[in-house]
């Protein structure tokens, strides 16, 4: 009965957009076959027909469009993206977003990184933060050639820091109310800065002011940026 309703154009419909959403969530191909009760040769062909990708790299593209939709959402930690799928931990995010073809994830991670650093002081409280996570290798992890070919965490405040921030200040702003609650959660204010101090670096970050900004980067800004 099954196999006869996925057959049918109104089936197809309904069991593709169901895998679809299930790869979206992590779900392995073994995972769908048993949840949707057809078998795995049958369920991987359903994949590769749908997506024009193989099963492997479907699941891939549609955790990373999830992940984008979620960024979008205003989730941000890589623990609380890491709860919306399956069987994954901060780690296996990280992994994802690190992904050399996944640029959108890159940005968004060195950013989210560089303000977490600069939140917690610098190194001596951002290694149990990255443990925390789950990197526990850090100096021989892809954390490390991560930090590395992106030139992150400078002791000091310095250019290559703001530049860092840039990019995922694009995406929180939408979800900050004040200059100052911007850029607390960017890791860079602090409370001996003056009116223009903050005015200035917002400038700074966007070469514009911060209403502009926040009608420049309103909803669905990174969302419709391209994987």
């Amino acid at each position: 009965m099954l196999l006869s309703y996925a057959r049918s154009s109104y089936g197809q419909r309904d069991l593709n957009e169901k895998i679809i959403g299930l790869l979206s969530n992590g779900f392995t191909t073994a995972d769908i076959a048993r949840y949707i009760g057809l078998s795995y040769g049958m369920t991987g062909k359903i994949i590769e027909d749908e997506t024009k990708l193989s099963p492997k790299y479907a699941r891939i593209y549609y955790i990373k469009e999830r992940m984008i939709n979620l960024i979008d959402d205003g989730v941000f930690k890589l623990e609380n993206l890491a709860s919306h799928f399956r069987g994954m931990d901060s780690n296996e995010v990280f992994l994802y977003l690190v992904n050399k073809d996944f640029d959108l994830g890159i940005k968004f991670l060195e950013g989210l990184l560089t303000s977490e650093f600069l939140k917690l002081g610098g190194y001596l409280k951002f290694v149990p933060y990255l443990h925390s996570l789950g990197i526990r290798t850090i100096s021989t992890s892809k954390f490390s050639v991560f930090m590395k070919e992106r030139g992150l965490f400078e002791r000091y405040f310095t250019s290559r820091t703001l530049s860092a921030l840039k990019f995922y200040a694009t995406i929180i702003i939408k979800y900050t109310e004040s200059r100052v609650e911007f850029l607390k959660q960017l890791g860079l204010y602090n409370d001996d800065m003056s009116f223009s101090e903050i005015n200035s670096l917002v400038h700074g970050i966007f070469g514009f002011d911060f209403d502009t900004a926040k009608d420049r980067y309103a909803d669905h800004y990174f969302v419709n940026l391209k994987i």
